[in-house]
């Protein structure tokens, strides 16, 4: 069986090119190289390990098709949304991805974004950092107040631990309720209590359509919503003209190539830095490289139901 990385070498550790040198890995730049690569359109049972991030984050239909003989798209995501799953499943295709890489490294940063517009860093900093005790810069505590985490996922429990550690009350709801230590609530009244809401569901077709506009007027003036889904399951736009019109506190999100002076009043905007630390890459590739040995040995691992 052979192994096309759709992902550069400089990426991976020495160790991490040993492994994937050891089991025969060709690999290609970014999805530009890949007519280039004539083998890949043979007959030959293949794994093709596809970074997203050399893919324009799409891996199309048409482009499967026209590859012979996948046995497996192992993905170097958490996220699969870029994949077709039910078109994988019709022609027999495994589809795996990197679960719990950057659980801390996204967490951490959350709370973060969430800092920043407690204490309306964003204002501070369009304001050139000049000091003025106007009211419109009066920050607020984090202690005490309740924090309303929708998604209680690998991300949104060590969100929740981070919060209760540093003395919150901390709600959620989830698909499922799970058997935890914090407490469940409907979406309608999460909405309506919580001080900071952080949106840490996963992105697919069922959780497009759970944040509606309903649920974001039932937020009080004085809430912050936290993104760690960028703008995928929420509007965006409705958000920005709230904050605008001083009926939300904050707004923090993840969006690439934004500059924080793009938006008016407490917008915390950042590039897609969440996950990006030594740490959780170097796991990254990790996990990816044994998901990828685990199909030649045939002990399956991270396989998407």
């Amino acid at each position: 069986m052979q192994i096309y990385m759709i992902n550069p070498r400089k990426d991976f550790s020495h160790y991490q090119l040993e492994k994937l040198d050891n089991m025969n890995t060709i690999f290609i730049g970014d999805i530009s190289q890949l007519e280039e690569e004539k083998d890949i359109y043979s007959n030959c049972e293949k794994i093709i390990a596809v970074s997203p991030d050399y893919t324009n984050w799409e891996f199309s239909n048409e482009l499967i098709n026209m590859i012979p003989n996948i046995k497996a798209l192992c993905l170097g995501t958490t996220t699969y949304d870029y994949i077709d799953l039910k078109y994988c499943e019709d022609n027999n295709i495994l589809v795996t991805n990197i679960p719990r890489y950057a659980t801390e490294s996204v967490a951490e940063y959350l709370m973060f974004l969430a800092i920043n517009l407690a204490k309306k860093l964003p204002l501070q900093l369009k304001n050139n950092n000049i000091q003025d005790f106007k009211k419109e810069y009066m920050q607020m505590l984090i202690e005490g107040k309740q924090a309303g985490i929708i998604g209680l996922g690998n991300i949104g429990n060590k969100v929740a631990e981070i919060c209760s550690n540093m003395n919150m009350k901390v709600v959620y709801w989830s698909k499922k309720t799970k058997n935890s230590i914090y407490i469940f609530n409907e979406l309608e009244e999460l909405f309506e209590k919580s001080d900071f809401i952080f949106l840490t569901l996963s992105i697919n077709d069922e959780t497009k359509t759970l944040i509606t506009e309903e649920l974001l007027n039932k937020m009080k003036t004085t809430a912050n919503f936290i993104s760690g889904t960028g703008k995928a399951l929420h509007n965006h736009n409705m958000l920005i003209e709230k904050i605008e019109k001083g009926e939300l506190f904050g707004y923090a999100l993840e969006e690439p190539n934004k500059n924080i002076l793009d938006y008016k009043g407490n917008i915390m905007v950042t590039s897609e830095y969440a996950w990006y630390t030594y740490e959780a890459t170097e796991k990254r590739m990790d996990i990816w490289i044994e998901t990828i040995k685990g199909i030649l040995d045939n002990d399956l691992k991270n396989v998407i139901k």
